[in-house]
């Protein structure tokens, strides 16, 4: 018994140091898509995104990355000339299993989830209205990323988040679709040949 639990130990504390605690931010491009989507005037709507990431190897070649970001996310309408944003945020949970090869590019793939944390609909000249009891508390999505790592630890990527439930409460056919574009520091390991 205390040697499988000596050897469990050692299991995680070998992956720890082989694994890169990081921060990541950027830009969002988010739009909504689905049959009751109106396509008339829509526009994707720009919006931040920023967290935390940890990247644990697994093989020479393999290694999963969750991350915990929080995502500006929604879409814009422009109606008879002005401008109305639906802005939605959301914390999303991201598993990835990445292929990482010897030059410092990955891909990576795996599942989402997201947490809502406001909903708001903002039109010019007016008051912001919170529609966030006619959304769904939580969005399941696929994560498809690619990126590159340089030795310093800094890194940059593109993802793209399609998602996969539908975000309104009545259950009309609304799913969130987003494209992001950002950089990567890893804190506690630089890149040694993740080869």
């Amino acid at each position: 018994m205390k040697k499988s639990l000596f050897l469990i130990i050692l299991a995680f504390a070998v992956t720890a140091l082989q694994a890169q605690f990081g921060v990541k931010g950027g830009v969002n491009s988010a739009n909504w898509a689905g049959d009751d989507v109106d396509e008339d005037g829509k526009k994707s709507l720009i919006g931040p995104h920023f967290g935390i990431f940890y990247n644990a190897k697994l093989t020479e070649m393999f290694s999963i990355q969750p991350d915990l970001v929080y995502s500006a996310q929604g879409v814009k309408y422009e109606v008879l000339g002005v401008e109305v944003k639906a802005a939605t945020s959301y914390i999303n949970l991201t598993g990835l299993v990445r292929l990482n090869t010897s030059s410092g590019f990955f891909v990576g793939l795996g599942p989402q989830i997201g947490f809502l944390m406001s909903a708001k609909a903002k039109t010019e000249g007016a008051d912001d209205e919170d529609f966030k009891d006619d959304m769904k508390g939580t969005d399941f999505a696929a994560a498809l990323a690619a990126g590159f790592e340089l030795e310093s630890g800094f890194g940059f990527y593109a993802r793209y988040n399609h998602g996969l439930s539908t975000i309104a409460e009545d259950d009309s056919k609304a799913y969130n679709r987003v494209f992001q574009v950002g950089l990567r520091y890893a804190l506690e390991k630089k890149r040694e040949n993740s080869k």
